[in-house]
This record gives structure tokens, sequence and C-alpha cells, in this order.
């Protein structure tokens, strides 16, 4: 049985390895996060593949004790419960790391119109996509109303070193959506200060890349087609990446059915409700990892022609959706996808 630290999301990426290209020499890096897998491939430095693996565990580690919602002694399941008016992130790293992922948060959440919003953790426990994983047998609307009362992610807000709420009520965070895209950001960062320039890191299946593969060409990522038996995984689009990431969001594996209704796990934020649109996945293509990643779970609660909108709306996002239309999968992608 996995040992979950984060939701464990639907991994629809995978990695497209091509061989070494003849004086130059590549290494991959694997390991066990968030309750899945990394991946990390770069042109070899001079430190050895083992040593840099322990540093990455080690960042690794330390994030997850920050923002694992499945940690109950992590710094996040700890004030979840605390919910003091504002609580010391103690120490000087803690803070940077809160604040960037608070700014990536709020910059997420207002670019979507609330869309991706990191304060549903009650709605999460509720609907068991949290850390029980106990789905409801029956559905409760006056309680998923009252719950969705306090999810308000307006309320929270970082200040000198401390996390702080305004709200009256208890508001539960979980970044789950996004944490995997900024592990992405930290982890590449990481591998800038080791002066390597070619690299793809993927997280949980959201990708970072930068360079050129062993091939001596831009990496080349396979989305597979959204179907539930995971043991197939037919490709049904290739990307090339450089110096941008991609994330995949789904809903057709990580599901539950109650009084014969299918529930997935992307819950719309105004309704409370998970998003009944006919999403199966939506794949983004960003600069920067963390906000794919929530722009792809944002997409899936948005729905096809709200998604399509979001993404022609600004330059920066290129976008791949998938979803069911009268039992026929239908597809669409921007130009620059």
């Amino acid at each position: 049985m996995k040992n979950k630290t984060f939701f464990a999301g639907i991994f629809i990426v995978l990695i497209v390895w091509g061989s070494c290209k003849k004086g130059q020499v590549y290494s991959n890096i694997k390991g066990q996060t968030m309750g899945s897998y990394y991946s990390i491939q770069y042109s070899q430095t001079q430190q050895s593949a083992e040593s840099l693996k322990q540093e990455i565990d080690s960042l690794l580690v330390d994030f997850n004790q920050l923002f694992s919602t499945y940690d109950p002694k992590s710094h996040l399941s700890r004030w979840n419960i605390k919910q003091s008016k504002c609580d010391t992130l103690l120490h000087a790293a803690w803070h940077s790391q809160w604040k960037e992922m608070m700014d990536l948060s709020m910059q997420a959440y207002k670019f979507t119109d609330g869309a991706f919003n990191p304060a549903l953790g009650p709605l999460f426990g509720y609907w068991g996509f949290g850390d029980t994983n106990k789905h409801p047998s029956s559905v409760d609307s006056l309680k998923i109303s009252q719950l969705l009362k306090v999810c308000n992610f307006d309320s929270i807000y970082t200040k000198q070193q401390m996390l702080c709420n305004t709200f009256t009520e208890e508001v539960q965070l979980n970044f789950n959506a996004i944490a995997a895209g900024y592990a992405c950001e930290l982890i590449s960062e990481f591998l800038e200060q080791k002066n390597i320039q070619n690299y793809l890191v993927n997280i949980t299946g959201e990708i970072k890349a930068k360079g050129l593969n062993s091939k001596g060409k831009e990496w080349k990522i396979s989305i597979e087609e959204p179907i539930e038996n995971p043991e197939l995984n037919p490709p049904i689009i290739l990307v090339n990446l450089n110096q941008t990431s991609l994330a995949t969001s789904g809903n057709y594996r990580n599901f539950f059915e109650t009084s014969g209704k299918k529930y997935g796990h992307s819950i719309n934020p105004a309704t409370g409700f998970p998003a009944q649109n006919g999403m199966l996945s939506a794949s983004i293509k960003h600069p920067n990892a963390a906000l794919c990643d929530a722009l792809a779970t944002a997409c899936m609660v948005l729905g096809p022609e709200k998604a399509k909108d979001l993404i022609e709306k600004h330059k920066e996002i290129e976008g791949f959706l998938v979803w069911n239309q009268n039992e026929e999968m239908k597809t669409w992608k921007s130009k620059g996808f």
C-alpha cells in the first residue's frame, strides 16, 4: 500500500526518452515522493547521481513537511487544526516557501476567477478526496452548503513570518492541486544552481523542462488517452517542451460512485460539488510549473467552453482539452500546443 503524503493525482503524462548523443552523457534520477514518484533526467555534471539524488530527496522531504495534508505533523496540517488568527512560520526558509506558495496560489485563484481555490480542504474531506478517502454513502446538500461557506481563500495571507486567517470560521488549506508543480520549480532552481542547463523534472506527472534531451532535441512528452484502464495508456498527443512546463489533470480514474452517480475529484468552488461538465482531462503548458498545475485543475472545473476561453484569453497559456460529449470523446488544442 502506498505511503501517501500528497494526493496522488492522475498521472497521464509519460516521458519519451531518446538514446544518448555521442559525447554527451545524461543521467536519470528516480525516487518516491508525494505518494507517487519523481524522475529527473539531466545532462551529467561532476557530482555523482547518487549524491545529487540525496540532496533532491532531502529537498522533497522538507517540502512535504511543510505542505502535506496526509502527514498530521506537517506544518500545513498543524495550521489547519490550530486555526489561530496568526501562526508563526518558525523558520525563514519556511516563510519563503510559504509566501511563494501563497503568492502563486493567489495568482491562480484570481487568474481563474476562483475556479482554482486551495481553501477547499473541508470539501475535499467531505467528498473523500482528502486524507481519509472515505467517500459519502449519500450526498448531504445542506452539509455541503455549510462547508462551502468556510472555503474562503481571500481570508488567508502571510504577514512577516506568520500565516494569518482573518475569517471567523475555520479555513482548511489544501495545496494538492499546485504542490507538485511548485516542487518542480524548486527542483529546477536547485539544478540551475548546480549549473545544469539541460533537464526534465517530472514530479507525479507534472513536468518542467529546459534545454535539450540526450538526442540534442527538445524534450518530447506523450500525453495518454483519458481512459479508466491504467494498463493501456495509449498516447493521444505528443508535445515538445523547452523552457516551459506541462501539467495534466483528469477525472477519469480518481472518482467514486454513490446512488448510481459518478463523482470525480475536481471540486467546483462555486457549488461545493464535483464538477459535472464532461471533462476528462486538461493539459496546460505555461512557463511556471506551479501555475501550470493549478490551471489544469481549474480547466477541469470550468468545463470545455470556459476552459477554452481562459486559454485563448492569455497568450502565455497553451492547452489541450479532452471531454465527453454525448458518449463521444472530443478534443481541442490551442494554436501553440
